[in-house]
């Protein structure tokens, strides 16, 4: 089966989304599982005993939240501990420490006080301390506290972050007409503006990068925000799928050039639609492609994904553990990773291999 060369790949309009080939076997998930799956099997005990902990110390916060309160609260330490475990597991202390830092901010916009997460988090600490075995000790402490140096300042990381965030879209413009639409719920009067505009003389890929992709950036700043609820995030995205499903003769009118690809998202990885619009995008230049959609397994062998979505920095090392199962005689996959995973010290860009 041929390859495509990188001065090859290079002419292509696809090329230009940004990839990488990332091939590894990060030692870390072999020296710290046992410390990661020890944390993980007690998740749940620590989360009862942290959020008892707490709720005893600020008896108040019973009278504020109620008990609905205190299950969220469980809920969330529970995560906490996920994303703790996730980062011990990875060898990547900046998986708990961005993850801290989003919790802050997502927390500060719904009205709850950092110092309400800084006490919560005290609790949890000190019932890891009295939970885990020597080994464990060794390990989890380290990155736990890795993690806090922003609480120092009440609401500084969720002021670091917003000033990291997407921008708010242009108030004029075909992209926020279209996202007003859709949080109204008139999902006809969006697919027929972007059809005008296509009519028009809008290009397709225009309307890929500048209306779809720009209007789901600033769906998550809004949800993120507390500006929109979840079932309104949920519903513009469905609807935005929907919408795309209804321009892919646009997608698919130029020549083709009998080169396939084959497209999936890491293992744990939920957020499927960007990869589809990159799978669109070389559809656009050509390719036969066949997108496997979101949380593919690693042991799909048969399928052999050549190209990898990780969009947080959990999914990303699942995505390098899957690859090798996935393709086991063929070179290394690419992937694709987000904003968010470069600036915690992903590569954005590698030579390309792809199986065509």
């Amino acid at each position: 089966m041929p390859t495509v060369g990188k001065n090859q790949i290079n002419r292509s309009a696809a090329a230009r989304i940004v990839v990488r080939w990332h091939w590894r076997v990060n030692k870390y998930l072999d020296e710290n599982s046992g410390v990661a799956n020890e944390l993980r099997n007690a998740a749940e005990r620590i989360a009862q005993a942290a959020v008892a902990r707490n709720y005893t110390r600020r008896p108040a916060l019973l009278a504020k939240y109620g008990e609905r309160g205190r299950a969220r609260c469980f809920e969330d330490t529970r995560f906490h501990l996920s994303y703790l475990a996730d980062a011990i597991s990875f060898g990547r202390p900046s998986i708990f420490k961005d993850y801290l830092g989003w919790v802050v901010e997502v927390l500060v916009a719904r009205g709850f006080a950092p110092d309400e997460l800084r006490e919560s988090l005290k609790c949890m600490r000190e019932v890891l301390i009295e939970t885990l075995s020597p080994a464990g000790l060794a390990v989890v402490p380290g990155v736990f506290d890795a993690g806090l140096p922003g609480f120092a300042d009440a609401g500084g990381v969720a002021a670091a972050r917003a000033d990291q965030s997407e921008q708010p879209l242009p108030q004029t413009g075909l992209a926020k007409r279209y996202l007003d639409f859709l949080l109204r719920g008139e999902r006809q009067a969006a697919l027929d503006l972007v059809q005008d505009a296509i009519r028009s003389g809008t290009g397709i890929r225009e309307i890929w990068l500048r209306v779809f992709q720009g209007s789901q950036y600033e769906i998550g700043r809004l949800w993120q925000s507390n500006k929109i609820s979840v079932a309104q995030e949920h519903y513009c995205t469905a609807a935005t799928q929907m919408i795309m499903s209804q321009l892919y003769s646009h997608v698919f009118s130029g020549p083709r050039h009998r080169r396939v690809l084959v497209t999936a998202c890491a293992p744990g990885e939920l957020h499927e639609l960007g990869m589809r619009m990159v799978a669109d995008f070389f559809e656009m230049d050509g390719w036969d492609t066949y997108h496997l959609g979101a949380n593919m397994p690693a042991a799909a062998r048969e399928a052999s994904p050549a190209l990898w979505s990780a969009t947080m920095e959990t999914s990303a090392p699942r995505a390098e553990r899957a690859a090798p199962v996935a393709r086991p005689t063929r070179p290394p996959p690419m992937m694709i990773t987000s904003p968010p995973l470069r600036s915690a010290g992903w590569p954005s860009v590698g030579y390309v291999i792809l199986w065509v």
